[in-house]
């Protein structure tokens, strides 16, 4: 099981299972991201793509593991 972390915009850090996330995308120029438990999250210094690739990546290493 992968987990990914992300620095927080407000501060501290989010610490989610690829499989529990529901959307990234960018909002009048922030990055957040959504959680199948409904919290969104403000990202720092992100992009769309970059966090679609850190959350891909993990994604792509759980399945490996698991298959």
């Amino acid at each position: 099981m992968t987990w990914v972390t992300f620095d927080a915009a407000g501060g501290g850090m989010v610490v989610v299972q690829p499989r529990h996330v529901v959307a990234i995308y960018d909002e009048q120029g922030t990055v957040k991201l959504a959680t199948t438990a409904g919290g969104v999250h403000v990202l720092k210094d992100m992009t769309v793509q970059r966090a679609a690739a850190i959350v891909s990546a993990a994604a792509d290493e759980d399945a490996a593991a698991s298959g």
